[in-house]
């Protein structure tokens, strides 16, 4: 189960740059460029008094149920990478995120 840093900094789950959630959902949109295709489709807006429900503690790892198929580091839809890092600065829903570590398989 990986770390997750995060920069999606609107999303509830994100502290302090890192993902609190116990689990995440990495989705795959129907495009050309699957990276810029990946998101988190746990992503959560945070909305003021929000409390969020799965809480991880700040840099524990996490699960990451994956559907980036193609990556390298996707094993039956689990990722197994040491860390990946979830990119969204400026995110308001879950397609403004992406994985940064998707990382295609060569075949």
């Amino acid at each position: 189960m990986p770390e997750i840093t995060c920069s999606a900094v609107k999303c509830t789950y994100n502290a302090k740059g890192y993902c609190s959630r116990e689990y995440i959902r990495i989705d795959v949109d129907d495009c050309e460029s699957e990276n810029c295709c990946t998101c988190c489709d746990s992503f959560a807006e945070e909305h003021h008094g929000s409390n969020s429900s799965y809480i991880n503690s700040i840099g524990e790892d996490a699960g990451v149920e994956c559907y980036a198929t193609s990556c390298i580091y996707n094993e039956n839809c689990e990722c197994v990478a040491d860390s990946i890092n979830v990119e969204g600065d400026e995110a308001v829903c879950c397609t403004d995120t992406f994985c940064d570590t998707y990382k295609p398989a060569t075949h």
